[in-house]
């Protein structure tokens, strides 16, 4: 028993299920799809679609392609193709 980025934790299932509910998960996820659709890392001018990606990757279930369909939707994707 004890805490894995500061919630509570039991054993090796508690931590997997307090990183899959974080949101560094959530955000590092993102941030992988995002470097594999542009080919690059994220830039200081790509925070807000990062944020705003990875907001609606956590309310929309998780949904991967559905996150992956959203980044290559933007004029970002567009405009860098």
């Amino acid at each position: 028993h004890g805490a894995f980025l500061g919630k509570e934790a039991e054993g090796f299932e508690g931590v997997g299920n307090v990183l899959a509910e974080s949101n560094e998960f959530a955000r590092c996820t993102v941030e992988t799809a995002f470097q594999n659709v542009f080919g690059r890392a994220p830039a200081f001018l790509d925070l807000p679609l990062i944020e705003k990606t990875t907001e609606d990757f956590k309310n929309n279930g998780y949904e991967y392609n559905a996150m992956i369909r959203y980044l290559v939707s933007t004029k970002l994707f567009n405009r860098e193709q």
